[in-house]
């Protein structure tokens, strides 16, 4: 059964392009990186799949949502809630200073717009 909707369309927006823009800054970085760095096999091995299966996943949420189902959105945006704890082990040494303030900046949007979604369902 549909879940109705309380989360506003803009704070369903943000979750799905800053998840996505994220892991596509990831990638960017990861191809630029000197592939004898140690976290470069890391993150390709272990966490690249997983953020990938959870941009699928945030994607396949947010098509639910527009057709009207909002839990799946708001069961994404809570596992998304967690994910700078999830990649807590992984360095961003490989990409340099500048791209890894990047990354750590966007994950923080993805957490806060996680946030605002899952705020928005409990409203």
């Amino acid at each position: 059964m549909a879940q109705v909707s309380t989360i506003p369309p803009q704070a369903a927006d943000r979750f799905a392009h800053t998840f996505e823009e994220f892991v596509a800054t990831l990638r960017t970085a990861l191809a630029l990186a000197p592939e004898e760095h140690a976290e470069v096999s890391r993150w390709q091995k272990k966490a690249l799949p997983l953020l990938n299966r959870d941009l699928e996943r945030v994607n396949a949420a947010a098509k639910s949502y527009t057709a009207g189902d909002a839990g799946p959105l708001a069961q994404t945006a809570s596992s998304a809630l967690s994910l700078a704890k999830d990649l807590d082990g992984f360095s961003l040494s490989f990409a340099g200073e500048e791209t890894a303030r990047q990354l750590e900046e966007k994950l923080r949007f993805v957490v806060m717009a996680a946030w605002q979604v899952v705020s928005a369902n409990r409203g």
